[in-house]
């Protein structure tokens, strides 16, 4: 069942028009500066001047988009390396038959955050590659409400801050890494670039809908499967600039 929804999911595509920094899917937008990101989208990557510079073939990184559910990828232009670069990411996914994450109980969302938890901490053989949540959360932010996971992912050497929500039937995740511990001011930043994020909300999914909202675990689970396997393909695609340098 989890393996049919993963390949639904990896077939559901949503166009992004651009508005200068305004970056808008169907329903959510998200404020992005370029004068200090690259900012790419599905809709500005063909014949994309940053995408030239770095040394990224426009096939590769669309590939990795419609791939992965990947519909923005921000990448801070201050590093020495970009593969250590603070990065942005958006995956989007259906998440059908479900209302908004907001209009759930307080005990319903915690229930859900916690399961979700420890599909992350899932163990592994290598106990050197074991991901550990160090800050699990839900966070109302501007009348909308996440799941939250903090932790570090051994496996790509990436500290990772993990934002899910669900708003008309689509499952959202705001993925942010880099290869450093964040400093106050990177963890600032990120707290506004979150905060500016707002969405189109369709009244239809804010009543609760039937069956239970416990029913619908899986959907959120195959994005963060989803998630996991974006994160080795964009460091792979780092490498290969780095090695044709």
């Amino acid at each position: 069942m989890i393996k049919k929804i993963l390949l639904i999911l990896l077939l559901a595509l949503l166009p992004i028009r651009i508005y200068a920094s305004s970056f808008k899917t169907e329903d959510m937008h998200i404020e992005m500066d370029e004068e200090r990101y690259y900012v790419f989208t599905r809709d500005n990557i063909k014949d994309n001047e940053d995408l030239k510079t770095l040394n990224i073939p426009y096939g590769y990184m669309k590939n990795i988009m419609t791939s992965n559910n990947c519909y923005l990828d921000a990448i801070r232009k201050n590093a020495d390396d970009l593969s250590d670069a603070l990065e942005v990411l958006l995956v989007i996914s259906d998440a059908k038959d479900t209302s908004n994450l907001h209009v759930y109980s307080d005990d319903e969302v915690q229930n859900l955050s916690d399961y979700m938890k420890e599909r992350y901490e899932t163990e592994v053989d290598d106990e050197s590659l074991q991901i550990h949540v160090d800050k699990a959360d839900i966070l109302d932010i501007n009348g909308y409400r996440y799941i939250y996971y903090s932790y570090y992912d051994p496996s790509y050497e990436k500290h990772v801050e993990d934002y899910h929500t669900i708003i008309n039937e689509k499952i959202y995740t705001i993925k942010i890494q880099q290869t450093a511990k964040y400093t106050e001011e990177e963890l600032k930043e990120i707290n506004e670039i979150v905060k500016g994020i707002t969405f189109d909300i369709d009244e239809k999914y804010e009543k609760i809908k039937e069956p239970s909202f416990f029913t619908k675990y899986q959907y959120l689970i195959t994005a963060l499967i989803t998630v996991a396997i974006l994160t080795p393909i964009r460091i792979k695609m780092k490498n290969k600039k780095k090695e044709e340098e």
